[in-house]
């Protein structure tokens, strides 16, 4: 990993006299807080947990290596109306997305590419409890801390 990066530097100096200053994630709470960080530069990470939700892992597979070929991923609140996606492999054979998601009930669709057989994917939560799976087309729902 390379050294930060100092606001002020002098190119000809070859040791910190303190006088530098480091941008960065100051935060403590986030997830890529830098403790060398003496200046905030609005790059931090938050865990889903900091805004109250639940981290759900959407692993995606293409069996031929080519991407999802147009397919898509996406879940709809069935209480909130909130929307997850699209999500797709544009190529290769795999993709993997972080998503905060509420506690609801959530309908899937996959759908709307060719080449369907090549496509799986799996949802589960921060336990790594699968909560989903299926390939396309797909059309059902699953549960995020709710049965549906």
């Amino acid at each position: 990993m390379d050294p930060p990066k100092a606001d002020k530097s002098n190119a000809n100096a070859n040791s910190d006299d303190g006088s530098c200053s480091y941008a960065g994630c100051t935060d403590t709470l986030a997830s890529n807080y830098d403790v060398n960080a003496v200046s905030d530069d609005g790059s931090c990470v938050y865990p889903c947990s900091y805004y109250g939700l639940n981290e759900v892992t959407l692993t995606m597979n293409d069996s031929w290596g080519d991407g999802w070929n147009g397919n898509t991923w996406t879940a709809t609140g069935t209480s909130t109306g909130t929307v997850y996606g699209p999500y797709t492999i544009t190529s290769g054979s795999s993709g993997v997305e972080i998503i905060c998601m509420e506690d609801d009930c959530y309908d899937v669709v996959v759908d709307g590419g060719s080449y369907q057989g090549e496509v799986s994917w799996t949802v589960s939560d921060a336990a790594g409890t699968i909560l989903a799976s299926g390939g396309a087309p797909f059309s059902d729902n699953f549960g995020v801390n709710t049965a549906c």
